[in-house]
């Protein structure tokens, strides 16, 4: 499971991580997920995914 403020080591993020993805509660006095936790793990995501797409990309043209 992912541990909150962690920051990702490897440049790809499983599906299980994703699954698994768990954000540490806001600071005092503010509402929802710590926003700099999901701004981090959104950008992981992104970046796996555009590795992703061209890699499949890759193989379409094949």
């Amino acid at each position: 499971m992912h541990t909150p403020g962690r920051r990702y080591d490897r440049g790809v993020v499983s599906p299980e991580e994703v699954h698994n993805i768990a954000f540490s509660k806001p600071p005092l006095g503010k509402r929802g997920y710590n926003e700099d936790e999901v701004d981090a793990f959104l950008d992981e995501v992104e970046a796996t995914l555009t590795e992703l797409s061209q890699r499949l990309s890759k193989y379409e043209t094949l």
